[in-house]
This record gives structure tokens, sequence and C-alpha cells, in this order.
């Protein structure tokens, strides 16, 4: 898990410093495809080192959203057509809550230090 969490943090710090915030919501998808844990800790301490807090907070809600789509196409592909139609509604509507909470939650939320 060091090794992920060093890996990750590597590429949210330089795809913030060649694109700016779009960058860090890039790598947050794709790192959150497969797991969350690392791309959490990795924009929480981003934030310590000057990343606005609502970007961390959209990142973490888009690589969620990633997560649960992946999460959902494997139910469909392993489980099968009966289980993924089961699965995969609740899957993108937990998805598409975070994503939509980064955006319009998370921005008019209190959060001075």
């Amino acid at each position: 898990f060091g090794l992920l969490f060093a890996t990750i943090l590597l590429v949210l710090r330089a795809a913030q410093e060649t694109l700016g915030d779009p960058g860090v919501l890039i790598a947050s998808t794709l790192a959150g495809i497969t797991q969350l844990d690392a791309i959490t800790l990795s924009l929480a301490d981003q934030t310590r080192g000057g990343l606005d807090p609502v970007v961390a907070g959209r990142g973490l809600g888009l690589a969620i959203a990633a997560n649960s789509l992946f999460k959902g196409i494997l139910a469909m592909s392993v489980g099968g057509g009966r289980y993924g139609r089961m699965v995969l509604p609740a899957l993108l509507a937990a998805g598409a809550a975070s994503a939509a909470a980064g955006w319009w939650i998370l921005p008019r939320l209190p959060l001075g230090g």
C-alpha cells in the first residue's frame, strides 16, 4: 500500500504542476478506478501543501464515481446480467451523488480553518 500511496502522490503532484486543477481531477479519476484509499490520503496530504480543499473534494468525488462505475462493470461481467442489473443502478447512483456533492455541496460548506 505504501508504494501505491507514494506513486499516486507523485502522479497527483505532477498532474497539478503540469495541468493545474484539471490535472488533479484527471489523476483523481484515474487513481480511483480500482482503489480509493491511496487517492483519499494523497488528496488530504495535498491540501496541507496548498491544494484548494474544494478541488480535493471534487477529485475525491470523481474518484468515488470512477470506482463505483468500475465496480458496477465488474459486477455485470463477473456476476452476470441479472446480478449486474441489481447492483449497477445503486453503484451508479452512489457515484453520481459523490460527484454531485463535489460540485454543488462542497463549495457551500464553511471550510475556514
